[in-house]
């Protein structure tokens, strides 16, 4: 069992300084929408300031198609949803992906955030979350 249920890999090719970058999470499994809109909203509430924009292409339990999530600072915008998923690598996999862009916050805050989020899954529905 994995302890976090998601992957993190550093893109560091639109870093402009050392206060301001970008990373990505992948979530292996479908995720349970109103957890994870919890989640980003405590993030966005809390952090807000300090994440500059999140984007992302997301597997949510019984939705075919992919959502579409964006946000800046503390703002979530309406997600939209594609047609159909991606043919081409590395989204055809299905699996949900966030990037994150943010200032002077440790990249280790959000995982955290998010490893509450999917070890919640012991209790009920919350189970097919991660």
């Amino acid at each position: 069992r994995k302890a976090h249920g998601h992957h993190h890999h550093d893109h560091d090719v639109d870093r402009h300084d050392a206060h301001v970058y970008s990373f990505a999470l992948t979530f292996d499994q479908p995720l349970q929408w109103v957890f994870f809109a919890d989640a980003v909203a405590t993030l966005l509430d809390t952090m807000g300031d300090r994440i500059l924009r999140i984007k992302g292409l997301l597997n949510v339990v019984g939705d075919h198609k992919p959502r579409v999530v964006q946000c800046v600072q503390h703002v979530m915008y309406p997600y939209s949803r594609l047609d159909d998923w991606p043919a081409e690598a590395p989204y055809n996999d299905r699996k949900s992906r966030l990037v994150f862009i943010a200032r002077d916050l440790p990249q280790s805050m959000i995982e955290q955030a998010f490893a509450m989020f999917c070890d919640a899954r012991d209790v009920g529905e919350i189970a097919k979350t991660c």
